[in-house]
């Protein structure tokens, strides 16, 4: 198991002189649907090169074909699994990257020992590596890293695929061909290889605030009224707290990631002494297509599920009388509809039917909400799906209206 840190990123930007920032500046990839930053995938390549060179000492690499499944965020655990052939890079969520190699075998083994450049020695804590062919694939990808990240297409843009093949010639030169308005392949030639990269570049998104009326009677409802939020950095709590802005109520934030028994005796205390009036239960982890994968299944139960019931237990047991706003999903109208999403709308569906067991239901309101325009909503085309959010408006008027819960 592995990981690569915010300073190991920094350290590697600097290294390759890709800059693009959303591996290394927090406030411009929080704009993007990546949320946080994550690792330059060039750089787990080479991480996993280097260590497939020290496996397989006498494989002189020919070809390389590169598909970036998924993306690595900073800090997160990964795994390398490799063979002759093969390479794959995993979290316990998802397969994040896949390398096909080509390679032939030096049968005499007179293979040469060569020195890297000192800043990749250092950084990779390796000193040496075989073949001057198998190196030169470290080095281009270092180029290729660079010309995109801080060039074309420059900040915001996401490689999806790699091939480096050997070059018919040696004239060295660089095409690209614009597919759409946001992806491009790259065509570069250098002197020993030909590489075709696919690449895209990410749209940002912004929140669309337009001006918010509300009726004096429902100001006067939610004036000095406490509200506890959930999921603080989600899109739906930034347009709630634009909403609430406008009125005197108290607004306080309580994050559920890494919730443990020290967290909950925290939430406890919240709760117990802030006694909120209305909660909104924003908490979400990333949403993807179902992978056979348990760790990321059970992520969903425990957010929409297990987490939701531990707070209801808590209001229980401190006879707190509150509002929860739970936003679910239009998609349970036709889950046949999205049988990539089973895991997801499954756990989904679960936090809903606690609203139907008689000890919570006063507590819980339910929204099937339809797809909104947010950071969640990205299609790779290089827009943000849905509708406009502020058009979230009428829910939270519906819920602030309502003296109780209860599904609708």
């Amino acid at each position: 198991m592995s990981k690569i840190t915010q300073k190991d990123s920094i350290k590697f930007a600097e290294i390759s002189g890709d800059k693009n920032q959303i591996h290394i500046n927090e406030h411009f990839s929080n704009k993007t649907f990546l949320k946080n930053t994550i690792v330059h995938g060039v750089n787990l390549v080479i991480f996993s090169l280097i260590k497939y060179q020290k496996k397989y000492k006498h494989n002189i690499i020919d070809k390389l074909e590169i598909s970036f499944d998924n993306y690595c965020s900073t800090n997160e655990d990964f795994y390398v699994n490799i063979t002759r052939s093969q390479i794959i890079i995993y979290s316990d969520k998802n397969q994040l990257l896949k390398i096909r190699i080509n390679f032939h075998l030096d049968k005499d083994f007179n293979y040469k020992k060569i020195k890297l450049k000192a800043k990749i020695r250092s950084y990779y804590k390796v000193n040496q590596l075989f073949y001057k062919t198998n190196i030169s694939f470290i080095y281009e990808l270092i180029y290729l890293t660079n010309y995109i990240g801080s060039h074309k297409p420059g900040n915001g843009s996401l490689i999806h695929s790699i091939q480096i093949d050997k070059s018919l010639n040696n004239n060295t030169n660089l095409k690209i061909r614009k597919i759409t308005n946001n992806f491009f392949i790259f065509f570069i030639k250098t002197q020993s290889h030909d590489l075709k990269v696919l690449v895209s570049k990410i749209k940002l998104f912004s929140i669309n605030y337009r001006p918010f009326i509300i009726s004096r009677k429902l100001k006067e409802k939610i004036n000095n009224k406490r509200f506890l939020i959930f999921g603080k950095n989600s899109d739906f709590a930034k347009i709630t707290f634009k909403f609430l802005d406008k009125t005197r109520a108290f607004i306080k934030y309580f994050s559920l990631k890494n919730y443990n028994k020290i967290n909950k005796k925290k939430l406890e205390a919240i709760i117990r002494n802030y006694k909120p009036n209305y909660i909104f239960y924003y908490s979400s982890p990333k949403i993807s297509r179902d992978f056979n994968n348990k760790s990321k299944n059970n992520e969903y139960l425990k957010v929409y599920y297990n987490n939701l019931k531990d707070l209801l237990n808590l209001l229980i047991k401190n006879k707190i009388e509150t509002l929860i706003f739970y936003p679910s999903t239009i998609f349970l109208n036709n889950k046949n509809k999205y049988p990539h999403y089973k895991k997801y709308l499954s756990a989904k569906f679960k936090g809903e039917k606690l609203a139907s067991v008689y000890k919570y239901k006063r507590y819980l309101k339910i929204y099937r909400l339809p797809m909104f325009k947010n950071r969640s909503n990205y299609n790779i085309n290089g827009y943000y799906e849905g509708q406009n959010l502020s058009k979230f408006k009428k829910y939270l008027i519906d819920f602030l209206k309502d003296g109780r819960g209860g599904r609708i």
